[in-house]
């Protein structure tokens, strides 16, 4: 018997080839084209069966608001950090003459299957890269104090592509937007119960080396 082509494959079908590539993927540290196919599959199936009412968009909308302060919060954390680094730099200080901030957002959909392999939920919520991520560096140090970033800029409503006719009335905001791009389905967003947000700092000394003898 052939195999079933993915369009022919249940939720929980894909959800079982999802967490087979997953686990592939991080054994033999493959590519993650195949799986991303998967997970886009299993989003448009469960997009597709979702209906909306009042009780889910109250949820989805405190889930909205819940990322974007979280988000606000780790980048005034970071911004403080970049300030202090700044100043040791303007000192010149005998090692830090760079730096990085990170910001990672995470969402975790915790369940009775918690740090198991065998979870559709850990699939989303640890891939290769954190969907929500924002870099802040000595480089780009005076643009960012200077400029909104996109995750907490609300003069652009992300409520339209994923979610036309939905939020009219409502502001969305990046952080969802990038879940969406990254094949949460709706039903994922809404069963979200944690958010692990980390601001990692990476120390950088820089020293060209000049006047060397030949």
């Amino acid at each position: 018997m052939k195999p079933k082509k993915t369009e022919n494959l249940s939720v929980a079908e894909l959800e079982k080839l999802a967490i087979h590539l997953y686990s592939e993927k991080r054994k033999r540290s493959l590519g993650h084209y195949k799986l991303d196919m998967v997970l886009s599959k299993r989003y448009s199936k469960l997009n597709n069966d979702f209906s909306w009412n009042e009780e889910k968009k109250v949820k989805f909308l405190e889930i909205n608001k819940k990322l974007m302060n979280i988000f606000t919060n780790s980048y005034n954390e970071a911004i403080a950090t970049a300030k202090k680094l700044e100043q040791r730099i303007q000192r010149g200080d005998p090692f830090l003459s760079d730096y990085e901030i990170e910001i990672e957002l995470q969402p975790y959909i915790f369940d009775k299957n918690d740090y198991e392999d065998d979870c559709i939920a850990l699939v989303l919520s640890e891939p290769d890269h954190y969907p929500i991520n924002y870099c802040i560096s000595h480089s780009s140090f005076k643009d960012d104090i200077k400029n909104v970033p996109i995750y907490l800029d609300n003069t652009f409503n992300w409520n339209n592509q994923y979610l036309t006719g939905i939020f009219d009335d409502h502001y969305i905001c990046y952080q969802i937007h990038l879940l969406l791009e990254n094949h949460w389905a709706f039903q994922d967003i809404l069963n979200i119960n944690q958010i692990w947000s980390d601001v990692k700092v990476k120390y950088q000394h820089h020293h060209l080396m000049t006047n060397l003898p030949e």
